[in-house]
């Protein structure tokens, strides 16, 4: 991953009880290894992603009340007995900004709020973020669209801020939420809202409903794809790397 190799932001320090974190740790194991699979139909999308030894980071982020907890306590969380996802830990970092993560095999989903992040130093914290995150979901809530301005400005703001980090293989995940609304005011018009500003990307937009999970399964299948190719060419790339030096290794 690229960046911030002198500070790390990942992972949080845990904040289960030792039966928790027994518990889990057991269950990330058998996920990896592929003796059992994740609890919600849209982890299992990730089941299958090669493991070399360093875990896949999703940032969820986007405007308050768009939809990024309900996302990782109804379509990640893997403690289905817990009403809320009981997996689903949130750190207040300092006043203004909340981070929520939850974890499963070797995957690890991170969400928070921006626009609250306007002191320099949380607009720091939150770049550190970024630049260790494989992915990225941006969620819009397509209801409110007296705040479509404001996320339109904190999403070029995050793009600035954030352009040397996020690279252009990172995928972007761009869901326009509540989709099933009549309020909502449809997928063109969000889009035509943000401009061509994803099509410069590696991104993808979809039309969801978290609460029904319409339009998630495609939407997180691309996702999906996406880590699974950029880890794949990782491995490769170590591979041909390998298979280079070894000539070399054995004529000395």
């Amino acid at each position: 991953m690229s960046g911030a190799k002198d500070w790390k932001m990942f992972p949080f320090p845990a904040k289960l009880t030792w039966r928790q974190t027994v518990s889990f740790w057991l269950r990330d194991q058998l996920i990896r290894r592929r003796l059992r699979s994740s609890a919600t139909p849209i982890s299992r999308l990730f089941d299958g992603l090669p493991d070399p030894g360093t875990p896949r980071r999703i940032l969820v982020t986007g405007l308050d009340c768009a939809g990024k907890t309900e996302l990782l306590r109804k379509c990640f969380s893997q403690d289905v007995t817990q009403p809320g996802g009981g997996d689903v830990v949130t750190y207040i970092l300092t006043i203004g900004m909340c981070v929520e993560q939850v974890s499963y095999g070797s995957v690890t989903v991170y969400a928070y709020d921006v626009g609250g992040c306007s002191p320099g130093g949380l607009r720091r914290l939150a770049r550190k973020m970024v630049a260790e995150a494989d992915a990225v979901v941006w969620v819009v809530d397509s209801i409110d669209w007296e705040r479509m301005v404001e996320s339109r400005e904190e999403f070029d703001r995050f793009l600035c801020h954030e352009g040397e980090e996020f690279g252009p293989d990172k995928p972007l995940l761009f869901l326009s939420n509540k989709s099933d609304s009549p309020q909502s005011k449809g997928l063109e018009q969000v889009q035509r809202h943000f401009g061509d500003v994803l099509e410069r990307m590696n991104s993808h937009v979809a039309e969801t409903a978290i609460p029904t999970g319409d339009g998630l399964l495609e939407a997180f299948g691309w996702l999906s794809d996406q880590l699974q190719g950029n880890q794949n060419q990782e491995m490769k790339q170590k591979t041909s790397t390998s298979t280079i030096m070894l000539p070399e290794a054995e004529k000395s």
